[in-house]
């Protein structure tokens, strides 16, 4: 949806994920920065069952939404619902997925970094985990960006 200037709000485009399945649950949490909209897929399977995903749509120049790219965790595996949080700011993306497990523990969760070059291609530059973090933190439940700044919640 957009507003124009006299405050009329139409719907200018459905976002639809090129490789969608039910139970996706695509849309679970979106986020828009500019003509940049990051969409939330946490239980895709793309790396395994509900190993998640995120969708980057891109606004063209002549006001056409499109799907620019499909995001996964380098490191993906089931049940780690990659995508129940997202966040865009400029070109950075962040990523939740708050039931990640590695050396702190099952369900201790991290969250993931993206950035997009000029020439659009988005790339993973980080993994996020709490230095202090622990089993059942769920560390990337909510994720959010803001310039430079990143905050993870757990």
């Amino acid at each position: 949806f957009e507003k124009s200037d006299d405050g009329e709000v139409t719907q200018v485009a459905k976002l639809v994920a090129a490789d969608g399945a039910a139970g996706d649950l695509f849309g679970i949490t979106v986020s828009v920065s500019g003509s940049t909209i990051v969409v939330g897929a946490f239980r895709d399977d793309d790396k395994g069952s509900n190993s998640g995903s995120a969708y980057v749509f891109e606004k063209s120049d002549d006001g056409e939404w499109a799907q620019a790219t499909k995001l996964v965790a380098d490191d993906g595996a089931s049940a780690d619902y990659f995508g129940r949080s997202v966040s865009v700011s400029g070109s950075s993306i962040v990523v939740g997925a708050f039931q990640d497990k590695h050396d702190k523990g099952s369900y201790s969760g991290s969250a993931y970094v993206f950035e997009k070059s000029d020439d659009g291609e988005v790339t993973q530059v980080a993994k996020l985990v709490a230095a202090d973090g622990a089993a059942g933190d769920l560390f990337g439940i909510t994720v959010s960006v803001s310039g430079s700044t990143i905050v993870v919640g757990a």
